[in-house]
């Protein structure tokens, strides 16, 4: 389901969808692509206020146990009782230390100092947006990734609506269809799910546009100014001239949907990039209070703001052409060399991934310095990983980084967390306690290694 625009209260975390198959792995390769290093938004371990409105748990009684009772007197009954809380307590005690005392198994550390060993906390995942925009008939027009990066740090990604997506119409067949026929077809939950799947990445939020909601929402920071990639002609005539030029709200839509003479999909949606720039630089000139009228707490007015004074990193899906025909238009896919991990890690550092797509992974500094993992948690994620939980190793000192698996089928990720990383030993553990697939601790060799040995990004 998409989100609204502006609700009254921000929507609850949906629940994590049940692991699918892996459809599309098979179809891209798992290549390297440099992304911008950002820090880690940690959620540091914290004590739940008790909630005094909730009830116990119903424990059923057999009738064995009834029959029992009704046989004893009620000071035997209180006995039992007590006896079967103290029980009830020393399995709850005894399921803590399972967690506490596994090395590869905690959630969250007992140790809260994040400079000693064994501190771990839970790493907030990048918050990100799909942004469609439709016609007021609800054909797509338009594809855009939000993404809140870190403090202080946004991300923008235009895509093409004639980029090719993946469907599997029956069981073992894997079609390709275009984002925009696809929204067409089966509708935006359909075309979100697909598109997550090529770029590994499970959105934070969607949200759908119509033109006359698009009007409305950009009119309060008209007019904008666009720095206008190409001239827009249609049948001859120039709508919108080549470089700055100003648009009012009424003319949005004119410009981001109107197909130029002799141009490309791709050219309409470096305008309609060029058109959020325009925007966002606009809501930051005039402030959030004046030029975004919806909540900006929730919804789409969460990203308006934020990413109108964040220091804002712009991007096109990367794509290539596949070549078109006098009656289908030209389609793109995925650049070859790319995933879609590392397509998006540049903005999305810390990805919720497509269900079953990425492994989990703890990620430990071995070093003494919790920064020296911060870098490979970002590789690690553009390799196809999902950082779950950050910190420090038992103890420090180590010199060799090591990718330790619990389960023989997370040998082949494990391999390819290795292959990112560029160093390290894959290492089979014989727990079966672990809450995550992964654990990479962070050696020395890490930061010594060499150009021959590393596929590039932070530290290299």
């Amino acid at each position: 389901m998409t989100d609204p625009l502006w609700p009254e209260e921000p929507p609850a975390d949906p629940a994590s969808p049940a692991p699918l198959d892996d459809p599309i792995a098979a179809l891209l390769a798992d290549v390297w692509t440099q992304p911008q290093v950002r820090k880690a938004e940690i959620v540091e371990p914290a004590v739940a206020p008790a909630d005094e409105s909730a009830g116990s748990i119903p424990i059923p009684v057999p009738a064995a146990v009834q029959s029992a009772i009704s046989r004893f007197s009620r000071r035997g009954f209180l006995v039992a009782l007590v006896a079967l809380a103290v029980v009830a307590v020393a399995l709850v005690w005894f399921g803590m230390r399972v967690i506490l005392d596994s090395s590869d198994g905690r959630i969250v550390s007992a140790e809260s100092d994040r400079t000693k060993p064994g501190f771990e906390a839970i790493v907030e995942k990048t918050p990100t947006a799909l942004v469609f925009t439709t016609t007021d008939d609800g054909q797509l027009d338009g594809a855009t990734l939000l993404a809140l990066t870190s403090e202080g740090d946004g991300g923008l990604m235009s895509i093409p609506v004639e980029t090719d997506v993946y469907i599997a119409p029956t069981p073992g067949a894997i079609v390709p269809i275009t984002l925009r026929s696809l929204f067409a077809a089966n509708g935006a939950d359909a075309a979100r799910s697909s598109l997550g799947e090529l770029l590994n990445l499970t959105f934070t939020d969607t949200f759908i546009l119509r033109s006359t909601d698009l009007a409305a929402l950009v009119a309060p920071a008209a007019p904008l100014t666009v720095s206008n990639p190409s001239a827009v002609t249609v049948g001859g005539d120039e709508l919108f001239p080549k470089g700055s030029i100003q648009i009012t709200a009424e003319q949005v839509w004119s410009y981001l949907s109107a197909r130029s003479d002799g141009s490309s999909e791709l050219d309409r949606t470096l305008r309609q990039q060029a058109f959020w720039k325009g925007w966002l630089g606009s809501i930051g000139a005039k402030g959030a209070d004046v030029a975004v009228q919806v909540p900006t707490s929730a919804g789409i007015g969460r990203y308006l703001a934020a990413l109108a004074v964040d220091r804002l990193t712009v991007e096109t899906l990367p794509v290539t052409d596949l070549p078109g025909t006098p009656e289908e238009p030209v389609q793109y896919r995925l650049a070859p060399g790319l995933t879609g991990a590392s397509a998006v890690a540049q903005i999305v550092p810390f990805p919720d991934g497509s269900p079953g797509r990425r492994p989990r992974l703890k990620v430990l500094d071995g070093t003494g310095d919790l920064s020296d993992a911060e870098g490979p948690a970002i590789v690690l994620a553009a390799g196809g990983g999902q950082v779950d939980i950050i910190g420090n190793a038992p103890s420090f000192g180590a010199d060799t980084t090591s990718i330790t698996y619990f389960d023989p089928a997370q040998r082949e990720a494990a391999e390819r967390m290795r292959a990112a990383l560029g160093v390290g030993e894959v290492v089979e553990s014989k727990q079966t306690n672990s809450a995550l697939d992964l654990t990479v601790m962070i050696g020395a060799d890490y930061q010594t290694r060499t150009s021959t040995t590393s596929p590039g990004g932070p530290g290299a």
